[in-house]
């Protein structure tokens, strides 16, 4: 899911998360806003959202993401979730700001209602094997992850869903290919030199101009699961020069919730 700079980029049929209301589809898109149809058909919900409001608090899913297909193609992510489930996995991930623990891939599998809580827990048990053995993963803290985010915008999605974009060569997609290890460094090896206290250290000045096109809404989740986020996340914005007016929704209650946090010392 990404944050939605412009209501220009947003597409009619695009899937949107808002964190207390769930998922919707853009029905329309004009200069001023957005019509919505809500998965939840509840009347209290809002068709029409002004143009400020979607930027500040609604997140875009990948078309081709995890998320939009279980809107549009519940059955087929099943599927793939059983047949292909390492693909399936690295297709949650990529929808998600960094790493996740168990129980978080849980609650968006189980709550999207792709399998029950069971059924997760032994899907889960046999997938968090295969990952070990899977260059596309790196585990840390016992959350996992896609190894430096290295994952290709154009691979394909696993098997049986249906891509929006054209596919090159023909046959059963092959996966996910990451990017060669040198090519793209670790983002939180990158975040740790650019909230480094030292401007002179080698490397930080591309490191925070990394940081920077990356983002706040990829960066900072990676900085709120920090032992020291409540010192670090005030030194990395300081650093960066980000406004609350850039950050989303769903960031904004992760820092709320290193705000209420004691500071520590120590980084993870």
């Amino acid at each position: 899911m990404k944050s939605i700079r412009d209501i220009a980029d947003l597409r009619a049929n695009d899937v949107l998360y808002h964190s207390a209301f769930g998922f919707a589809v853009v029905q329309r898109v004009e200069p001023r806003g957005a019509e919505l149809k809500w998965e939840r058909d509840t009347p209290d919900l809002p068709v029409r959202v002004g143009a400020e409001v979607i930027r500040r608090a609604y997140a875009r899913c990948s078309p081709d993401g995890f998320f939009a297909s279980a809107l549009r193609q519940p059955e087929r992510l099943r599927a793939a979730l059983a047949d292909d489930p390492t693909d399936a996995l690295a297709l949650l991930l990529d929808d998600l700001p960094g790493p996740q623990a168990a129980h978080d891939l849980r609650d968006w599998v189980v709550g999207r209602g792709l399998m029950s809580g069971p059924a997760f827990d032994a899907w889960w048990r046999r997938t968090e094997g295969l990952c070990r053995s899977d260059p596309r993963f790196e585990t840390t803290k016992g959350r996992v992850g896609l190894r430096g985010r290295q994952i290709a915008l154009h691979t394909p999605v696993p098997a049986g869903l249906t891509r929006h974009t054209p596919q090159l060569g023909a046959g059963r997609p092959a996966g996910f290919t990451a990017a060669p290890a040198e090519a793209t460094p670790d983002v939180a090896s990158v975040v740790a030199i650019a909230i480094s206290g030292d401007a002179s250290s080698p490397g930080r000045a591309d490191a925070v101009a990394t940081v920077r096109d990356l983002g706040p809404d990829l960066v900072l989740p990676i900085v709120c699961r920090r032992d020291d986020a409540p010192t670090a996340v005030p030194r990395l914005i300081d650093a960066l020069g980000w406004t609350p007016d850039q950050l989303s929704l769903l960031v904004h209650g992760q820092l709320l919730e290193v705000a209420l946090r004691p500071a520590a010392t120590g980084s993870a």
